[in-house]
């Protein structure tokens, strides 16, 4: 039987504000504490802030801090001497959640998601993309918000579907996003007030955290040069394999820590069970509006074609 959530937490630090996992006191998969630290995993340590040795990964943070994620299991973490909590939790829902979702035989997706009836549709994109953005629009306009940067599924399942967990619970925008559609601006991302991206409760959230994974489209900006108004192709062999693939969270971390024929194994079923999309917009302001009523379109669309295909 499928779960609906991937994995129970318990933690001494309150992440439940930013990740949609059920946290329990008493016999949690995964525990998050406080504790011991090693400097390095390395007999020669290198300047890069990510270690892995035999399965165990460790993350240097530039203020001190270091966190340790081992077996799948456990996250262990040490302040740095100026960490604040906002800094912290930043932390550990990003490269160390996405290094424990490896360890644990699942695939983190860096992309923010909503529901199309009964499905999920994905915006895979880089930073700056407009993921976020996106999932805040569509959900404005009735589509529930899923999930924000990081979407989850197993590497391997029985099941017909590819079923995915939301990772994070907030939005994170920019502030002349949250400006755009008269959303209260929240605390900021990080501690650094220069930062202009911001938490944002996200209105319209489904009420489910498993849902079948229908449609993954990668966000791609358009040249400076380009005139072309927004275009939408899909994805299909190496190509649609190497764009997912561009799209996990962290890579680097992929291959080493989950196995690389599990991997391409994990990448070959999602082909398998949902259509990549590739949809290219101008990088213009002024056609915002346009560009989200495009990406509608083409969604609902293709969601029509897949139940008249399944009827």
């Amino acid at each position: 039987m499928t779960l609906p959530f991937p994995f129970t937490v318990s933690c001494d630090i309150d992440l439940s504000s930013q990740v949609t996992f059920p946290f329990v006191r008493e016999g949690a998969d995964v525990s998050v504490a406080e504790g011991e630290v090693p400097a390095t995993l390395l007999e020669s340590p290198t300047q890069s802030p990510y270690e892995i040795v035999d399965g165990q990964f460790l993350h240097r943070l530039p203020d001190g801090s270091r966190i340790l994620v081992r077996n799948g299991t456990q996250i262990t973490y040490s302040r740095g001497s100026l960490t604040t909590d906002r800094d912290l939790l930043l932390a550990l829902t990003g490269p160390a959640w996405s290094a424990l979702c490896y360890q644990r035989g699942l695939i983190p997706l860096h992309a923010s998601a909503n529901i199309f009836g009964r499905r999920v549709v994905a915006f895979a994109g880089h930073s700056g993309a407009g993921k976020s953005t996106l999932a805040a629009e569509l959900a404005a306009r009735g589509h529930r918000f899923f999930t924000d940067d990081t979407l989850i599924f197993p590497a391997t399942s029985s099941e017909e579907n590819l079923l995915c967990y939301p990772g994070q619970r907030r939005l994170r925008l920019w502030r002349d996003a949250l400006d755009r559609m008269g959303l209260p601006v929240g605390e900021a991302v990080r501690e650094n007030r220069n930062t202009n991206k911001h938490y944002a409760d996200a209105e319209n959230r489904a009420p489910v955290s498993m849902a079948p994974l229908a449609t993954l489209v990668i966000l791609r900006k358009a040249e400076e040069k380009q005139a072309a108004p927004n275009s939408w192709r899909t994805l299909s062999g190496p190509e649609a394999v190497l764009a997912v693939a561009e799209h996990l969270s962290k890579p680097e971390f992929a291959e080493e820590l989950l196995g690389k024929e599990r991997l391409l194994s994990a990448l070959k079923r999602l082909l398998e069970k949902v259509t990549v999309c590739e949809f290219t917009t101008r990088r213009s302001e002024n056609d915002h509006d346009a560009a989200i009523e495009f990406v509608l379109d083409h969604v609902q669309d293709h969601q029509s074609e897949q139940i008249l295909e399944e009827d």
